[in-house]
């Protein structure tokens, strides 16, 4: 059975993407749950204090995303949308895999 969590990546040769909904300006910095797009893509919900001004919410959601992940922030570009909603990060890296990944956004996974 495939994992949900992989829905909201994309392998490419430079690294994986991770499709992101931001939500700005919330209440609290959160990485949230697996959602559904308005183009029904699936995504991962992060949100954020920062305000979408200057790439303010990009960057913090850069910060949130590698202390999530066990990532360095320079391991993490924004790779489109970087005044939407709908964001795609690549995760580049030896140490970027998969699972990996999925094992830090869902601890209870068992992939393998």
């Amino acid at each position: 059975m495939t994992d949900p969590f992989e829905k909201i990546f994309s392998q490419t040769k430079r690294g994986i993407i991770l499709h992101v909904k931001a939500t700005p300006k919330a209440d609290r910095d959160a990485v949230g749950k697996i959602v559904e797009t308005a183009d029904q893509q699936m995504a991962l919900s992060v949100k954020t204090k920062a305000i979408a001004d200057k790439g303010k919410a990009n960057k913090a959601i850069i910060a949130l995303l590698a202390k999530h992940l066990c990532l360095k922030k320079a391991q993490i570009s924004l790779v489109s949308g970087s005044t939407s909603r709908h964001k795609s990060f690549l995760l580049s890296g030896e140490d970027v895999t998969l699972d990996g990944l999925i094992n830090s956004l869902n601890p209870k996974s068992t992939s393998g």
